[in-house]
């Protein structure tokens, strides 16, 4: 599968387009997942825009962690100027 997908995959690829632009290497690694039957979540921070830099690091980094714990095998933050990759397991 490319970036352009097939299916299913392409309509999940086009929102993550929408959501994150048109960052390559992640939807790379997003397609990859879908090929092989891996599921992608995405967790919106609400009022994120009230939160102190502290806290909204403090947030990050708790649903991260919360993720990594549910069994996440990637991380990846994006934030609004960063993409972070906070983790990988095998």
């Amino acid at each position: 599968m490319t970036t352009e997908g097939d299916g299913a995959a392409k309509d999940v690829l086009a929102i993550v387009r929408r959501v994150f632009g048109d960052e390559t290497p992640h939807l790379e690694r997003f397609s990859q997942a879908l090929e092989v039957g891996a599921s992608i979540v995405s967790i919106s921070v609400r009022d994120a825009d009230q939160l102190s830099d502290d806290e909204h690091e403090q947030v990050r980094d708790d649903i991260g962690e919360a993720m990594a714990d549910a069994g996440a095998t990637e991380v990846t933050y994006f934030g609004r100027w960063t993409i972070e990759q906070k983790g990988q397991r095998p």
